[in-house]
């Protein structure tokens, strides 16, 4: 009887008569010498030492280290497999593949088809209009190995952490977007707002961490000649304003999670917005004519959190936004 200590390859041979046969098997070990319940080769490979266990879950994506090991995934990084969906989130609310960021081949991020309403796990259900116009799709839940913040419908359009923003903590999915409330923190995304006739669309999950919030939500600067447009944090309330006129939607609470959808129809000069699902009634600006916004994105200036950003260079519809909202 063999019983090894530690994972070693054997050759085993295997005789008939005068005939031989061999072939090399690996039998791999699970050694828990810190009785953590995992596997120590596992944790010094990930962790450089045996001071894990098996309940923590330092990437905070609601995957704890046992079940990371079980799973093939990698407990230092929330997105193991980049497509916009925790790992905790893949395997626990959608079922799909967390080393695999097309569940089912259709060539849609699983994180893609999860923002805009289709079944990740279906080939037959994919994104079609809410992906008409969207220029901006990021998780805000963790980095890329070059640094840049994922955006997934625009590869090559990823945005740069400013300031002293970091993406971490626990977000709506996975990580999100922290913010200690200094001008300077954020996420910048490049000038990808095609010249247009100013419509634009904003969906993003918010949370401030101090009462009485002040603060830039995300906005496009614009340039010479453009329309500008912000969403900004203004105490119990958020305010859209572009070209110097606002609306302000009313019920942002401290400490929790809030989400709000905002459609500008630059054409018809009008707002269309929801916060939390209340969806507020078209409101008309006076005296702008929008002119075309190509700009930088940039998210952040509050103090809190920011999860879930999606940008469209086009207006909702009413039942894009009510779905949405």
């Amino acid at each position: 009887v063999v019983r090894p200590t530690t994972t070693t390859t054997y050759t085993l041979l295997a005789f008939r008569g005068s005939n031989e046969s061999n072939a090399q098997v690996t039998i791999e070990v699970f050694q828990d010498t810190d009785s953590d319940g995992l596997d120590d080769n596992w944790e010094r490979a990930h962790f450089g030492s045996l001071a894990e266990n098996a309940s923590g879950d330092p990437d905070g994506d609601l995957l704890n280290n046992g079940r990371e090991l079980q799973a093939g995934t990698d407990p230092n990084r929330g997105d193991t497999d980049g497509d916009g969906l925790g790992d905790g989130a893949e395997v626990d609310q959608h079922g799909t593949d967390p080393l695999v960021g097309d569940s089912e081949g259709d060539d849609w991020a699983d994180g893609v088809e999860v923002a805009a309403g289709t079944d990740p796990l279906s080939d037959q259900s994919t994104p079609s209009a809410l992906l008409d116009g969207l220029v901006i799709y990021s998780p805000l839940d963790a980095t890329l190995p070059s640094g840049k913040v994922r955006n997934l419908v625009r590869p090559g359009s990823e945005g740069s952490l400013t300031g002293a923003a970091t993406l971490g903590g626990t977000g709506v999915q996975g990580g999100s977007l922290l913010l200690t409330g200094a001008a300077a923190d954020g996420v910048e995304y490049p000038a990808i707002l095609e010249a247009g006739d100013g419509s634009f669309s904003v969906a993003l999950w918010f949370r401030a961490s101090v009462a009485n919030p002040q603060g830039l939500l995300v906005e496009n600067a614009g340039g010479a000649g453009t329309t500008p447009w912000s969403v900004t944090l203004s105490g119990s309330a958020i305010e859209v304003e572009v070209g110097g006129e606002k609306l302000r939607l009313e019920g942002v609470q401290s400490g929790i999670w809030h989400h709000a959808v905002i459609s500008f129809d630059g054409p018809a000069a009008n707002f269309r917005a929801a916060l939390d699902g209340t969806v507020s009634p078209p409101q008309p600006l006076s005296g702008i004519s929008p002119a075309a916004s190509p700009g930088n994105v940039v998210v952040g200036g509050g103090a809190g959190a920011v999860d879930e950003l999606a940008v469209w260079t086009r207006p909702l519809s009413d039942l894009e936004v009510e779905a949405l909202g």
